[in-house]
């Protein structure tokens, strides 16, 4: 009989050893420590696209005022949009220069009082093309005529919200 044949006959034990029993336990502790944070990332960013969806109301509203006086509603009241707070969100607030703000409520954790700006960019004729943005991001050939107010940081915010380097 070879070699090779007598190495398939040896029977490897089939028990655990003491030494790889706290090697595994390590491991499978270390597996659940990543896929704990991974969740926790994942909800967080799912409230902050949550809040992205949640801004379709107030800049609809602002684009129709828009374009019938041909200036940007400086208040929620003027806009026409009267639901300051909805779900995970404490404010919408519109303001001056085509823009909304979402704060973040306290049932949100870390994202408590954080805010999502959404801009208007506009073109230089007569207000077109019009454009929204998001957060830190921008339409270069197109001007906003109002600040970023976003507070949260680039790996917070989805991807079409975040600033392109």
């Amino acid at each position: 009989m070879d070699a090779r044949m007598r190495w398939l006959q040896v029977r490897w034990p089939t028990t655990t050893t003491m030494l790889e029993l706290p090697i595994c336990i390590g491991l499978i502790g270390a597996m659940v420590l990543v896929a704990v944070h991974s969740l926790d990332r994942a909800e967080q960013h799912l409230r902050v696209v949550e809040a992205v969806s949640m801004a379709a109301g107030p800049t609809v509203m602002m684009t129709e005022y828009h374009a019938v006086t041909g200036s940007w509603p400086a208040s929620n009241a003027q806009s026409g949009y009267l639901d300051p707070s909805v779900g995970r969100l404490r404010s919408i607030l519109i303001r001056e220069g085509g823009a909304v703000d979402l704060t973040f409520s306290s049932r949100v954790g870390e994202l408590s009082g954080k805010v999502v700006s959404f801009r208007a960019w506009e073109g230089t004729d007569s207000g077109l093309p019009l454009v929204w943005s998001c957060g830190h991001s921008s339409v270069p050939p197109l001007r906003s005529a109002s600040a970023d107010r976003s507070t949260l940081k680039d790996d917070e915010l989805s991807s079409s919200c975040r600033s392109r380097r």
